[in-house]
């Protein structure tokens, strides 16, 4: 029963991480040009080094449940919408495309709004919700300053680190 304590906390980041990478992260690599085994590798290596800092970064805001009662419905529903338009009109969102679709003709970026986006924020919206409730009833975390130095610092080596950092921008 003790080490399920541990188990328990690591286990529903890890499950939350392959909901991400097989939900939003590989959504970033679907239409990557690709000419033989070696690419298959490369992109496969990058992709895999995604999830990794995505586990970092779900586990940091995991820790704190109320960290992760704001941060975990706004980072999913971010996600949906950016694997919406990447997925329907093929665009990565970037600044500069919401630069131009707020100096743009409001009737013209309200059109790229549709009822399926908007389906599908409300249904991420309900399942993160639905998450952070377990999150709240069922998940504890152990010495959880340790853990939060210890995240909060790979989160930063990551992020000083141009070669690890520039593949994960």
């Amino acid at each position: 029963m003790c080490k399920w304590n541990y188990i328990k906390p690591l286990a529903f980041v890890l499950l939350l991480t392959v909901l991400y990478a097989f939900s939003f992260i590989i959504i970033d690599f679907i239409d990557t040009p690709v000419s033989d085994i070696s690419d298959y590798f490369i992109i496969g290596m990058k992709w895999g080094f995604v999830v990794i800092a995505t586990f970092i970064l779900l586990y940091f805001i995991s820790i704190n449940k109320y960290i992760f009662a704001v941060f975990f419905p706004l980072l999913t529903v971010s996600c949906t919408a950016l694997a919406y338009y990447r997925l329907t009109l093929h665009i990565q969102l970037t600044q500069m495309v919401l630069d131009l679709a707020v100096v743009n003709d409001m009737r013209t970026s309200w059109e790229a709004i549709s009822w399926l986006l908007i389906f599908y924020l409300l249904l991420a919206l309900i399942m993160s919700i639905a998450i952070v409730i377990y999150r709240f009833k069922y998940i504890i975390f152990k010495y959880t300053w340790i853990q939060f130095v210890v995240c909060f610092g790979v989160l930063l080596i990551m992020d000083s680190i141009w070669q690890i950092s520039l593949p994960l921008s």
